[in-house]
Formats: structure tokens, C-alpha cells, sequence
């Protein structure tokens, strides 16, 4: 699954996908807006999670806290 969502001067995506394991892993990148988003990020811990909403609540969480930290250090997009 891929996901949007709203975060302070941009926007954070969001991907999930089950593991061969069967459990499920997410990731996230932070894209403030008017720059070029940042690297993916994992927003998952070795043994994975159970539920897809799990790693989804897990990335939006991570996400929103990395928009939070870094558009505080960035100038403002001319």
C-alpha cells in the first residue's frame, strides 16, 4: 500500500508490504514542499509486524516526527 499524508511544510509517503515471512514492513520519506524529498526510511524493526495497520500507524508516526525536526532547520522555500 502507498499512502499520503498532510505534514508540517510538506508531506510524508508512505509504503507498506508483507514480508515472505508474512509479516509486514513500512518505510518513509518526508518531501517538504518545493524541495526534493528525502531518502526512504524504514519505519520497521527486524521482526517485522503483525498487521498492516501496525506498520502503517509505525511509519506515519516516524514520518510526521521526521517532517516535525527537519522542516524546523530548513529556510524557507523561495
Amino acid at each position: 500500500m502507498e499512502l499520503i499524508v498532510k505534514a508540517q511544510r510538506g508531506h510524508v509517503e508512505i509504503r507498506t508490504q508483507r514480508r515472505t515471512d508474512g509479516r509486514w514492513a513500512s518505510e518513509f520519506r518526508y518531501a517538504p514542499t518545493g524541495r526534493a524529498p528525502l531518502e526512504w526510511q524504514s519505519a520497521c524493526s527486524p521482526e517485522g509486524f503483525i498487521t498492516e495497520g501496525m506498520a502503517l500507524s509505525a511509519a506515519i508516526l516516524l514520518g510526521k516526527q521526521t517532517a516535525e525536526e527537519t522542516s524546523a532547520s530548513l529556510p524557507a522555500a523561495a
